[in-house]
């Protein structure tokens, strides 16, 4: 009787590949207790800071198969998770119309001095969000109120 065969080198098997995107997650509150996807799938060669920066930057286009993107020059970045885009007007594009912007291009982008600094835009950003802040207190808390 033959005996039976050794078991696989388990060692020997190949790694699983690692993941080649990441979801982008977003603090949910003040406490940063609570979190939620704000981008889906965005590939691992982007890095935090350039996302970042292109998150003030672009802007967001609804196509219409349902999906949200951020978008600069007319080039899709990074996905919308599907809570964002409910409830939004889709255009009539489709997402094919628009390509999509490699890692290396968004850098370029951001480095050609066409559009302003990470740290300028996200001072404005702060300021905007403070002028809505102190907007709020003076209308007694309504969430409508537009800072101007």
């Amino acid at each position: 009787m033959a005996s039976p065969a050794a078991p696989a080198d388990l060692g020997a098997m190949p790694a699983p590949a690692a993941a080649a995107t990441r979801d982008i997650m977003m603090w949910t509150n003040e406490t940063k207790q609570d979190t939620k996807i704000k981008f889906h799938d965005v590939p691992l060669g982007y890095s935090l800071e350039d996302i970042k920066h292109a998150d003030h930057l672009g802007m967001f286009w609804f196509f219409n198969n349902g999906e949200g993107w951020l978008t600069l020059k007319n080039k899709r970045l990074f996905r919308l998770p599907d809570y964002a885009v409910r409830g939004q007007e889709l255009g009539p594009e489709s997402p094919d119309d628009l390509p999509v912007m490699q890692p290396d291009e968004l850098r370029k982008v951001l480095a050609s001095g066409e559009f302003p600094s990470y740290e300028e835009v996200h001072a404005l950003w702060l300021a905007a969000q403070q002028r809505m802040a102190l907007s709020k207190r003076a209308a007694g808390g309504s969430s409508d109120t537009i800072a101007t």
